[in-house]
């Protein structure tokens, strides 16, 4: 496609991250069975009810608020000229 041009991304995981440790005390696995064969370390999940949308919406929000006074220069300067 042309004329697109992605200026950012975002993202928000949900919740404090759940580590595999806390996994190998109620199921039969260890954290380095776990990262052996997957690479995973720690995962986030979500609350009963929070869709992907939902996510989307945090991290475009987190995304705004940390490039806002960014694109505030960038614009104003661009306008100037």
């Amino acid at each position: 496609m042309s004329g697109i041009t992605i200026i950012g991304t975002g993202r928000h995981v949900p919740g404090a991250p759940v580590l595999n440790d806390a996994l190998a005390r109620v199921m039969e696995t260890s954290d380095e069975w776990i990262q052996a064969r997957t690479g995973i370390q720690q995962r986030h999940f979500a609350r009963d009810g929070q869709g992907a949308s939902d996510l989307g919406v945090e991290a475009a929000k987190k995304h705004s608020t940390m490039h806002a006074s960014r694109h505030r220069r960038s614009t104003t300067s661009s306008l100037r000229r």
